[in-house]
């Protein structure tokens, strides 16, 4: 996180002084949408439990061309084994929400020269990419309640039969994706946009390589520790248990997206200012 901070404040200071005064711009806004995951329990765009989020965003502009984006976003990503078309899924019936925070450091290259305030320039679709930290909290539903899962180590961590240390709640993804960016008023703008995010975790949906023998479970991190690890209707093991069976994909990390859509307000320059009227 530290490092991402301090890759924020080294692009702020950059772009604070970079471009020609009359095509630079400045906004704040505030934007709404839903995400969606990538990984073991879905492999569909806009699959799994779509839900509302939102954040904030500061844009500079450094010319009509180019701009950089500093945000923080808060999504709940979620999925459902039950809900899959695939038998084999289905049987796991595994489940999980995730609330997401995302702090990020974007650029963003516009088609076509663009700012807000221009009556000629109204209007470009873009292009964007950057670094981002999340925080996550995969969790469960179990006889009523939801809990938090990584603590548990659902697949063994932390227990003597452990193959993976316990996984962070946190960590850098890279955003990227593309957004149509108009002019409403002189000084409020409108944003879609659309963003994939590579995730540094197969852990978003807390499923990545093979159950844990139940018995070290039980005995090493508790019934619920067991209880959450192997929801599956029928065991598919040796008599009929999963233990060492595959419960996930470790070869590769999960992704998640935003889809959004955004009000900007242009916030260095009053109405009625010279605003460079290509």
């Amino acid at each position: 996180m530290k490092k991402v901070l301090l890759l924020i404040a080294l692009l702020f200071s950059i772009v604070s002084w970079a471009g020609n005064d009359k095509d630079k711009s400045k906004e704040i806004g505030f934007a709404v949408g839903t995400g969606y995951y990538l990984g073991e329990l879905n492999r569909s765009h806009f699959g799994g439990e779509l839900k509302f989020g939102g954040g904030l965003f500061y844009r500079h502009s450094i010319d009509r061309r180019w701009s950089f984006n500093f945000g923080i976003h808060y999504f709940e990503l979620g999925a459902f084994d039950s809900k899959s078309d695939d038998p084999w899924k289905v049987n796991r019936n595994l489940h999980f929400k995730n609330p997401i925070i995302e702090a990020s450091a974007i650029a963003e290259l516009n088609f076509f020269p663009y700012q807000v305030g221009s009556k000629q320039d109204f209007f470009t679709p873009f292009l964007f990419a950057g670094l981002a930290y999340y925080s996550m909290k995969p969790m469960a539903e179990y006889n009523g309640a939801w809990y938090e899962l990584q603590p548990l180590g659902t697949e063994g961590q932390g227990t003597s039969a452990a193959t993976a240390a316990p996984y962070k709640v946190g960590g850098l993804s890279i955003p990227y994706g593309f957004g149509i960016k108009l002019n409403i008023t002189g000084r409020l703008a409108m944003n879609v946009t659309y963003g994939m995010r590579s995730a540094s975790s197969d852990y978003i949906d807390d499923v990545s390589t093979e159950y844990a023998d139940p018995l070290v479970l039980r005995l090493e991190s508790g019934t619920l520790t067991q209880e959450l690890s192997d929801r599956s209707l029928e065991g598919i093991g040796f008599n009929d248990s999963n233990a060492f069976v595959e419960r996930g994909d470790p070869a590769n990390n999960d992704f998640y997206a935003f889809t959004t859509f955004a009000l900007t307000l242009r916030i260095d320059k009053k109405p009625g200012s010279c605003w460079g009227g290509r």
